[in-house]
């Protein structure tokens, strides 16, 4: 409980990586993106995702997501993808990358 009391306070997104959501049609690396943010927050350290996201193609960061909501279907932890997007992309850009 204590574990999940830690990772709720921090504000992490519950996605689990099973890669439902992977066949974005506008090529969202959304696992990665979800794990790369996941990460940050657990470890209050920015760096890594500060790294990894600056380098990803531009084609598959959040601000391509058009809320087409086929994300939302298919993910089994009921993940409202494309508002998490936005909080990524906030995120980010709060970071300076």
């Amino acid at each position: 409980f204590e574990a999940a009391k830690i990772i709720i306070e921090t504000k992490t997104i519950p996605c689990t990586k099973c890669n439902y959501c992977s066949d974005c049609p506008q090529g969202i690396a959304i696992p990665k993106i979800f794990s790369m943010y996941n990460g940050a927050r657990i470890s209050e350290d920015s760096f890594f995702f500060k790294e990894s996201y600056s380098e990803m193609d531009d084609d598959k960061k959040p601000h391509n997501c058009i809320k087409c909501g086929i994300c939302v279907q298919r993910c089994p932890q009921g993940i409202d993808v494309p508002s998490k997007l936005e909080t990524v992309l906030e995120y980010a850009n709060s970071q300076g990358v």
